[in-house]
């Protein structure tokens, strides 16, 4: 009888410690995400380190939207645009800046115009992003799954957001700098630095009359404005 008065004594006590500790662990979750790192990853080291596959993202969207398989593009040969794009850009880009999700948009979706990049599975907010695969998702999931099963977080870059490094909203001698330092084809990185516009053929011969007409054959990149050159708009033309 005593035992069994001690042991109800005892309830309160223990009721009253578990809970301070799933309070505890309450606290500790919520502090965990609101700690999440929401920072850009380098590209390059996110392929090197095998967080995951080049083309199970975003990588290949301009050509995913258009029904190419995206469960195929981390065994496509080592041959034409996918390896282009893959083996000699993003696997070589040491930079954590947001790049366009789509390479070629056009026509426009719900995509266009927006960039992205890879974050830690710590980050609570992705903006609408996902998830991408590694070499171990592949391995778990069939060949035709395009979901596959998924380890490493991205997300839609907000050119607001502190620390994100939006490509977009630097200046092209930056773009070109980051480029030459990776060793990056640049005709590719300032496709998917800045937006794209679809102009008209006329619109785009007189463009290049007039960069033609200015054109200095010594001078390479960033060199200072002539006095006195109107800037191009084409929304005027």
């Amino acid at each position: 009888m005593a035992t069994r008065a001690i042991f109800a004594l005892s309830l309160p006590a223990v009721a009253s410690a578990l809970s301070v500790h799933d309070a505890g662990r309450s606290e500790a979750n919520t502090t965990k995400t609101r700690a999440g790192n929401c920072d850009c990853m380098s590209w390059a080291d996110v392929y090197y380190t095998d967080k995951a596959w080049c083309g199970r993202a975003n990588e290949l969207y301009f050509l995913s939207k258009n029904g190419f398989s995206a469960s195929y593009a981390a065994t496509e040969p080592i041959t034409g645009l996918p390896h282009k794009v893959c083996a000699d850009f993003f696997k070589n880009f040491a930079d954590a800046s947001c790049l366009n999700i789509d390479l070629y948009p056009f026509p426009e979706d719900e995509k266009s115009g927006k960039q992205w990049c890879y974050v830690s599975n710590d980050c609570a907010d992705l903006n609408g992003g996902g998830y991408a695969t590694n070499a171990e998702g592949f391995a778990q999931s069939s060949w035709h799954n395009l979901q596959t099963a998924s380890f490493q977080q991205w997300k839609i870059c907000d050119p607001a957001e502190a620390n994100t490094e939006a490509m977009m909203a630097q200046p092209v001698p930056t773009v070109v700098a980051k480029g030459q330092a990776s060793d990056v084809p640049l005709s590719r990185l300032l496709r998917l630095a800045y937006p794209a516009v679809n102009i008209s053929w006329g619109q785009a011969k007189f463009l290049w009359d007039a960069i033609n007409e200015e054109y200095d054959v010594t001078c390479l990149v960033g060199c200072a404005e002539p006095e006195g050159r109107d800037a191009v708009d084409l929304d005027t033309m």
